[in-house]
This record gives structure tokens, sequence and C-alpha cells, in this order.
């Protein structure tokens, strides 16, 4: 008999490490694109409380059935736990968004001989070779999704926004800070409070700091303060999704709501980072679900924005593994439950963000007190 252990993860617990994940159910396919699995007992697997998901393959010895066969290996449709969801396939390719591809979400086994033990950490599945097309090397380590959390029911929300400062930006960075802005006004006069963080290939972006401290908007001053903070960021090189969202993870803040704003797929994962900073493999993916899991697992809902060509069409199943399952639709009255969105441009990214915002305030009136000194008088607020 042989052994073939893949390790499963559910958080990042660290720059580089990602904590196990039990209850994963694998299985084994004869091809690489058949539904169903094998259909024997000892082509499935459990993962345990280390994460390992181990298949005891039996008849590899010499002359035997499964001698020299190769498997692949592949998650079942409900194979998670409670709370958590199953990506099948992930978008690879350029980072641009050319030449998209959706990658089956599969690992075929070395060639099986008696005796051994093959892991996902080394012997397949975990790769380097970022130049391979389509670009589906790996960290090793079997992702799936948590469930979005969801927004509390008030006015008044704390929110982290990522922003993604990568050289593809490029001339739309005013148009990215604008859409910031319209959050930011949108919450202004409300009890909300509001958090930065920004990446490229690391996070803090290039020249950048990353404030996880929260700021109230809910005066003009606080709105314009917090604005202040991104005015005069300028933009860096690379996406590193799992970074980014790796920074709230590790804030010490809790917030309600983590807004993501992209204009591209990841090409950078980890933290020294690793990948070509090229094309978006699934390890860049991986390490943005990882991060967004640990995001989610404070309790935080995450809503990932794309914006531009370089996240349209089937770019969208990255944007759902890193929120939820739930896209925008233009057509649903209540934008709030939406996990994530794909937009035209940064104009377009802050109305929607306007919207979702607002939808939480219909109906409410807020009173904002402030403390000013004893010598001001009427409806003078100086130095409040």
């Amino acid at each position: 008999m042989s052994v073939v252990t893949v390790r499963t993860g559910g958080d990042r617990s660290g720059d580089a490490s990602v904590a196990p994940l039990a209850g994963v159910r694998l299985a084994l396919y004869a091809g690489e694109n058949d539904p169903d699995p094998i259909a024997e007992d000892w082509a499935r697997c459990t993962s345990d409380a280390d994460g390992d998901c181990s298949f005891t393959v039996p008849s590899t010895a010499s002359g035997q059935i499964n001698e020299g066969e190769r498997f692949w290996v592949g998650q079942e449709p409900d194979g998670v736990p409670p709370g958590w969801f199953v990506n099948p396939s992930l978008r690879t390719g350029k980072g641009s968004g050319s030449g998209s591809v959706e990658s089956d979400y599969r690992f075929r086994t070395p060639a099986l001989e008696e005796g051994n033990t093959y892991s996902s950490l080394s012997d397949f599945m975990r790769s380097t070779a970022w130049s391979a097309v389509p670009y589906v090397a790996s960290t090793g380590i079997w992702q799936q999704s948590r469930v979005n959390p969801g927004l509390p029911a008030a006015c008044g929300l704390d929110v982290a926004v990522v922003l993604d400062l990568s050289a593809s930006v490029g001339s739309a960075l005013p148009q990215l800070k604008a859409a910031t802005d319209q959050l930011t006004d949108t919450l202004t006069g409300t009890p909300s409070r509001l958090a930065l963080f920004s990446f490229d290939r690391n996070s803090p972006s290039t020249g950048t700091a990353n404030h996880p401290d929260l700021v109230p908007v809910s005066t003009r001053d606080g709105a314009d303060a917090f604005k202040d903070l991104y005015a005069d960021w300028a933009l860096g090189s690379g996406t590193n999704w799992d970074q980014g969202l790796n920074a709230v993870a590790q804030a010490g803040p809790v917030y309600d709501l983590v807004i993501v704003l992209t204009d591209g797929n990841p090409t950078r994962f980890s933290k020294p980072y690793s990948g070509d900073g090229t094309n978006t493999h699934f390890a860049d993916v991986e390490g943005g679900i990882f991060a967004a899991n640990a995001v989610k697992a404070k309790g935080s809902r995450v809503v990932a924005v794309g914006v531009g060509n370089g996240v349209e069409g089937i770019s969208g199943i990255n944007l759902k593994a890193i929120s939820g399952q739930e896209a925008f639709d233009p057509a649903n009255p209540a934008p709030e439950t939406a996990d994530y969105y794909q937009t035209t441009d940064f104009a377009a990214a802050g109305e929607a963000l306007r919207n979702m915002a607002l939808t939480q305030c219909e109906g409410t009136l807020s009173v904002i007190k402030q403390l000013v000194p004893e010598e001001t008088e009427g409806e003078d607020v100086t130095g409040a």
C-alpha cells in the first residue's frame, strides 16, 4: 500500500503560517475532470486536528492493480465543516487580467510505489514553478473559505478600508482616492469610525503606513482628518491580497466591515513575499483566502470590490473566495448582503459603496454631541 497525505488549512496564523482545519473531506478521482470520485472507501479521507487528510491506497506493489497509478485529489462538493464553503476552481493567468483561466482546484499524485508516503507539502501540489502555464503552483495547503459574517443592523459602523496601490492602478489613482472619499462622505455624520490599510507587494504599500486605529467621522473635521491620511499616497508594485488582509487580521481593533478595493488579481503572497509579481497562481489566491479567513474569524465582514478589466469576468471567483458567495446584483433591494462587486471604474465603485453604507442608515437620525471650550458662544464649535 501507499499513503497520500494532504495538508488542509483555515486561517492565516502568522506572516507565512496557516492554522490546520479539521473536518475537510477530500476524495481521489481517476481523471482530472471526472465528476465522481473512485467508488472505494480508501478513496476518501477527512482531515484530522492537525489538518492532515490521508488516503491509504491498497495494491500498489509490483504487479498489483494500483502499481504506478496517479490519481487526482479533489474536494467533495459539500466537503467542509459548518461555516465554510468550497472553492472548486480559482482564476489563474496574468495579473493584468488577460489570459484568464478557470483552473479546477485538483492535484495529481505522483506514480504510487509500495510503501511510500506522499505529502502535498513536498511531493505534489506544492510548487514554485511560477512560469509554468496555467499557473497552478500552490502552497501545498488545501484552501477553503469561511462563510462571511453579516453586518450589524445599525447606522454607524467600524470600517477598515484596504486600498490596492499596485502599479496597475496607474492614472486611476485619483479615482481610487475619490471612491474612498465618497465612502467617507457617506458615513460622515453617522457614529461611524474608519481605519486604513494599503498593499502592493507588501503591506503597507511602499511609502505609506497602515492606520489600524479607528478615526471617528461623525463630524466633518473627523472625515477630513481621515482623508488626509491617504491624500498623498503614491503607487508601488505587485499585488499581495494576502498581506493586505493579514495586516487587518493582526490589527488590534475588530472591525464590523472590511472593504478591499482592488484593480487586479494577486501576484504575490506571504511575508516575506513570494510569487513572481506578474502572474496569478493558486498560491497567490490561497494566501488571500487564508488571510481573509483570519479576518472573518474575528467577526468582520469582508467585501471585495474589483474595479476595471483586471478583475472582470471569471476573476469574480477569486473575489468570491476572499469574501463570500453572493455577487452584487443591481436589482437586489438589499445591497448590504452582497459579498463582492465587479465594477467598471472607481466612480462606480464609490457609488456601490455609498449605497451599501446608506442602506444601514435609512430611517435613522444621528445626534452628534461635541464638547466645546466654555468661552465659546452660540453655535460656535471652534476647538470642539
